[in-house]
């Protein structure tokens, strides 16, 4: 018997009966997740930034502020055959337009953002990242004089260098739904 600060644990408690492995059975097919694109519906800022994007301030550490966002809901992309195109709208887009840069986990009503400092606030459009940043898009312009809000020059793609955050404020959330 153990005896923990308000309760007795007796040893029965951490017996549980054994059970073979199916035949076949491995980790790698017993996993939960039957897709990508119905079972993953988060994204979360790329931590791997190239070297112009360190000398530009970028980090991905415990002293990021309120305004950068280190996850939301699943970057929309530009999936085929739908609405959605998150190179679409720009910051002064209608209420309208800035819904198909929004995640598709809320019908394009806005995402749900964690942010540096820990809140979460749901939000009705991406850009809301540091300076008005789409979150879902690498900035465009250079890393001495970016421009936040790149718009479709800043589409993310499967391995393409417009993955790579360009400046310190640079929240780039990934997947995008379109990958899978």
């Amino acid at each position: 018997m153990l005896y923990d600060r308000f309760f007795f644990v007796f040893e029965n408690d951490f017996l549980f009966p054994a059970v073979a492995p199916a035949a076949g059975a491995s980790a790698s097919n017993k996993t939960s997740f039957s897709s990508a694109k119905k079972n993953l519906s988060y994204s979360i800022a790329n931590p791997f930034p190239n070297g112009i994007a360190v000398d530009a301030g970028y980090k991905w550490n415990n002293t990021l502020g309120a305004e950068f966002a280190i996850a939301g809901d699943m970057n929309p992309g530009k999936p085929a055959g739908t609405n959605y195109d998150v190179g679409f709208p720009t910051t002064t887009s209608s209420a309208k337009d800035m819904q198909k840069a929004n995640s598709q986990n809320h019908q394009g009503a806005g995402e749900n953002v964690l942010y540096g400092d820990g809140h979460v606030e749901f939000v009705q459009n991406p850009f809301c990242g540091s300076q008005r940043d789409c979150i879902y898009t690498r900035a465009g312009g250079a890393a001495n004089n970016p421009t936040p809000t790149a718009g479709a020059s800043g589409l993310p793609g499967k391995g393409a260098a417009t993955n790579i955050p360009l400046w310190g404020g640079d929240s780039v959330l990934l997947p995008a739904y379109d990958w899978f």
